[in-house]
């Protein structure tokens, strides 16, 4: 005869108690993270739950807390005439800005945003909508008696929004893609020259060449404005491009001039052009 055996199949064991708990308290803990995902882009998405007051001009809308403030309408319309003046209206490009005039708010949208709320203010591309600190404007124009001029340090409330409402125009312009691929001063440089440019172009004690000296002036720069030189500088790249050179917005967005190639050639023509 034939010997053989059979076994039974072998099943796999039981999972122990403790994966099952560890099991358990990964999915709830994925699922409370998820929560609070949606949670921080929804407040970012829609501060509007926490910002219920409005104020428009143009298609310029500022959403703000507390009670009715007649100064957020006004600020409103400086914000639409910096950009209108400039020939950089808003029109078909509505935007959204939420203004604190209380800097524990803001902080805590800077926070869910991962931006340090020492920042005047910011934006969030993807959303459409940027956030700007009324008390750490001004307190960063009384620190430095809001000098320099066309400056972040010139404690203007509407030079902030204005700059960062043109963020949003330039990346809804060209797309999130190309703004991404342009140099850091070309991302700042354009944003700074649209919310000046109008008031520049009205000053008639104002001059580009001015500036310039402000901007080599190793004494203006040092401690508290020294961090942003570069945003002052960007401002005056591409003003000097646009309005010296003539280039037009597109190719001045699309040259491949690098920082240096512009700060030297600037420079240059600032020495030329002043009279000793």
């Amino acid at each position: 005869g034939y010997a053989f055996s059979m076994s039974k199949e072998k099943s796999d064991p039981a999972p122990s108690p403790f994966l099952r708990q560890f099991k358990k308290w990964g999915l709830r803990v994925g699922a409370l993270l998820a929560v609070l995902l949606i949670f921080q882009v929804g407040l970012l998405a829609f501060p509007q739950a926490l910002l219920s007051k409005e104020a428009a001009a143009g298609s310029v809308v500022i959403h703000y807390g507390g009670p009715a403030d007649p100064s957020i309408a006004q600020l409103a319309l400086e914000v639409d005439h910096r950009l209108s003046s400039g020939g950089f209206g808003t029109s078909g490009h509505p935007k959204d800005i939420f203004f604190f005039p209380n800097q524990g708010l803001y902080s805590f949208f800077a926070q869910l945003a991962r931006v340090t709320p020492q920042a005047q203010g910011f934006g969030i591309s993807f959303l459409g909508n940027a956030f700007v600190s009324g008390p750490r404007v001004k307190a960063l124009g009384e620190r430095t008696g809001r000098e320099p001029a066309f400056s972040v340090w010139e404690g203007s409330v509407s030079h902030t929004v204005a700059h960062e409402i043109a963020h949003l125009i330039l990346i809804d312009s060209i797309g999130r893609k190309a703004w991404l691929r342009l140099p850091h001063w070309k991302q700042e440089g354009f944003p700074e020259y649209m919310a000046n440019i109008g008031l520049i172009r009205a000053d008639p004690e104002d001059s580009l060449q001015d500036r310039i000296r402000v901007l080599l002036d190793d004494g203006v720069w040092s401690a508290p404005r020294s961090w942003d030189r570069i945003h002052f500088e960007a401002g005056l790249f591409v003003e000097y491009l646009l309005e010296v050179k003539g280039m037009g917005f597109q190719r001045a967005l699309t040259d491949g001039l690098t920082r240096e190639e512009v700060l030297s050639e600037m420079v240059a023509w600032a020495r030329q052009s002043t009279p000793e």
